[in-house]
């Protein structure tokens, strides 16, 4: 689990709920292999971010951490896409 879920920051529930949160979005991944430090590490984040405003359901929780994921891979192909030369020329 991330360091930050077990910091003392949240009790024992909240604790419980972002790692049922993580594991339901971590579950959903198909591949699991491709950075999986960074995967884990940005679907934490959503969660902490979620849990801290206010969201309690690990569902819905982990469904925004997925999608937060998502987005940032989305924007990770599209800077490399922008640096690498063009192929048509």
């Amino acid at each position: 689990m991330p360091a930050r879920f077990d910091s003392g920051t949240y009790d024992p529930e909240t604790t419980k709920l972002m790692k049922a949160a993580l594991d339901a979005a971590w579950a959903q991944i198909e591949d699991k292999k491709r950075d999986p430090e960074l995967t884990r590490l940005l679907l934490a984040s959503s969660i902490i971010d979620q849990v801290e405003a206010g969201l309690t359901d690990p569902g819905t929780i982990a469904a925004g951490a997925l999608e937060a994921l998502a987005s940032a891979r989305r924007l990770a192909s599209g800077v490399m896409a922008e640096r690498l030369p063009s192929m048509e020329d």
